[in-house]
């Protein structure tokens, strides 16, 4: 299960990225840019509790 956490977070970084070349394109609104941005927020806060995660696996 935490490879397709991981892929899907990592998915989420992605989506920022397209969001905001839409954005800079002209192709989109704002409001699309902000949630790019709060939806890569939340797909770095994922990629760190697992990697935290993983930490405490090992110890």
């Amino acid at each position: 299960m935490e490879f397709f956490y991981r892929i899907t977070a990592q998915e989420r970084c992605t989506i920022s990225i397209f969001l905001t070349t839409f954005y800079l394109l002209d192709y989109s609104n704002w409001i699309l840019l902000v949630f790019g941005f709060i939806d890569l927020g939340f797909g770095l806060w994922t990629l760190f509790v697992l990697k935290i995660d993983r930490k405490s696996d090992k110890e």
